[in-house]
């Protein structure tokens, strides 16, 4: 295997596909492998984010949002450990949970081992006491983390537990997901996943309340 594949198959195809088709290139200078790689790795954690934001909206909100129910307290890690468990069997990322750090714990860290550590962090959107503050506080945490493993890519999973729709920023193209921000030297993208189960069909549910979190918000988190 070459320096610059992908070490998984999916991967491997993402990258494939963005090179136009052409498998990629596998002879690279120290640098070029280190940006491709890192390139490559982002597109596959984007992927797998991405299909775990599926399966949740189309076939598991039931089941989690009951067992998030039974268990108020520390509801939060149910979907945590959910989405641990997923990034290990879809994405091969061995994580750790709330792993020590100068900065305190992180959610989920990955591949600790590795160069390229995975810094995730999820974080429960209630609409309340958990509202845009509580995201807020929770994007400046996870920059911090990756500040600690010197990364410059985070991702913030936000679980909707309401019927609200939430509108996040983006410094990249609008419409385009996932949204992202850039904090001091990260890239934080937005991983939102609508966890709330539908009470009724979505032609009879009436205008939905929007929730919309400002660029301003991110970077004044005293005034959310």
């Amino acid at each position: 295997m070459s320096a610059c594949r992908p070490r998984s198959a999916t991967a491997w195809k993402d990258a494939t596909r963005t090179a136009g088709g052409n498998s990629p290139k596998t002879s690279c200078s120290p640098c070029s492998t280190s940006s491709a790689n890192a390139s490559v790795q982002k597109a596959a954690s984007l992927h797998t984010l991405e299909r775990y934001r599926t399966r949740i909206e189309w076939f598991d909100r039931e089941e989690l949002y009951t067992r998030f129910k039974a268990n108020l307290a520390t509801g939060e890690e149910v979907y945590n450990l959910d989405l641990q468990r997923f990034l290990f069997l879809e994405g091969d990322h061995v994580t750790h949970a709330k792993p020590r750090s100068a900065s305190g714990e992180a959610d989920l860290i990955g591949d600790l081992d590795g160069r390229d550590p995975l810094v995730c962090d999820g974080k429960i959107f209630d609409g309340s006491s958990r509202g845009k503050g509580y995201l807020v506080k929770g994007l400046h945490q996870i920059v911090k983390y990756a500040h600690d493993y010197g990364q410059h890519t985070a991702y913030l999973v936000i679980y909707n537990i309401t019927d609200k729709l939430l509108e996040l920023p983006t410094d990249g193209t609008p419409g385009a997901w996932p949204p992202y921000t850039e904090i001091s030297g990260v890239r934080v993208y937005f991983i939102h996943v609508r966890v709330l189960p539908p009470t009724t069909t979505a032609s009879k549910a009436g205008k939905a309340t929007r929730v919309t979190l400002t660029r301003d918000d991110l970077t004044n988190p005293d005034t959310t």
